[in-house]
């Protein structure tokens, strides 16, 4: 979003990054539910605590930013804690089943759960207004805070 060089695609790159956390984010509590069915109240717990968590953490981080660096620099910091989540997921954690059938069962359950069931198609853009909603304070935070 720090590349943006003008309001309209900084819209555009927000409503990409609440397009991804928000369809994530439904899908989480499932998989967490199915690889920790004993410890399923636990799992979601650390879960919703590492939210919690990083809802508190990221307005007073990109504040103390901001008064080092400008707005651009502080969403570019801001995109390195992500990006090395999503390394080190991607590097220690494999799947260890890429089987075809498995991806076709996949994409009709996806299809059958979420497209042609109302109530889940409504909870997903919920989730993603949501996060439209808080990406959106994520972006538009350190601009006001810098304006002030």
């Amino acid at each position: 979003m720090s590349f943006a060089p003008s309001f309209w695609p900084l819209v555009v790159f927000m409503a990409i990054g609440g397009l991804g956390a928000g369809s994530f984010h439904p899908q989480s509590i499932a998989i967490l539910s199915s690889a920790y069915p004993e410890r399923r109240a636990f799992a979601l717990g650390i879960h919703d605590s590492a939210a919690n968590l990083g809802e508190i953490i990221a307005p007073l981080t990109i504040g103390a930013l901001l008064t080092f660096t400008d707005w651009r620099t502080t969403l570019q910091i801001w995109a390195l804690p992500g990006l090395v989540v999503g390394l080190s997921y991607m590097l220690f954690c494999p799947e260890v089943n890429h089987a075809q059938h498995h991806e076709d069962r996949l994409k009709r359950s996806l299809w059958e759960s979420v497209v042609k069931n109302r109530e889940v198609l409504a909870m997903f853009f919920v989730s993603v207004f949501r996060s439209l909603g808080q990406s959106a304070l994520t972006v538009f935070l350190p601009l006001y805070l810098t304006c002030i």
